[in-house]
């Protein structure tokens, strides 16, 4: 749920501190998580929100690298109740606590990551997920001859087209 916060400043008023009125304004924030793909991954370089880059030194915010030890998020646990909340593991993701919309016309933003991946991937695997997830069935997507290549680790933007995310592996 958003929240509203409300601030008031006495603006106007001249020499001697008489007159003026009170203006007020709004501001909103909201608490959510979002999803950045199948981990473990070792973390983040880059956040976008928006399409513009942003500094999340003054966001709080909790980063979960999707490894099978992760438990469930504390914070998400006291709003929806202690054992009501999956600990997500496989699952990298991130739980933004009072997320000021206020610069994204009080709406959470679309958000980007540049992640930092730290472990390999097997190229076929890569080629293959991104197919299905295209819709494309594996009859139609042959793989088999890159089994053994690996990649050191990619970025799969998921704001762009399949032939977009695809074109860097050939």
């Amino acid at each position: 749920d958003y929240v509203e916060h409300k601030h008031e400043e006495h603006v106007g008023g001249g020499k001697g501190g008489g007159g003026g009125s009170t203006q007020t304004t709004y501001t909103y924030t909201i608490s959510f998580a979002v999803a950045l793909g199948q981990g473990p991954i070792a973390g983040f370089e880059r956040v976008w929100a928006d399409g513009k880059l942003i500094d999340l030194a003054g966001v709080s915010y909790t980063f979960y690298s999707g490894g099978e030890e992760q438990n469930p998020d504390p914070f998400v646990e006291a709003v929806e109740g202690t054992g009501n909340v999956p600990a997500y593991r496989g699952l990298c993701y991130i739980v933004f606590r009072n997320f000021d919309v206020t610069n994204y016309g009080n709406r959470i933003p679309s958000f980007s990551f540049e992640v930092v991946s730290g472990r390999s991937s097997n190229l076929a695997r890569v080629i293959e997920e991104i197919s299905h997830e295209a819709g494309l069935g594996s009859d139609r997507v042959d793989a088999s001859d890159l089994v053994g290549a690996e990649i050191p680790g990619m970025t799969l933007d998921g704001d762009r087209s399949f032939r977009e995310r695809i074109e860097p592996l050939m």
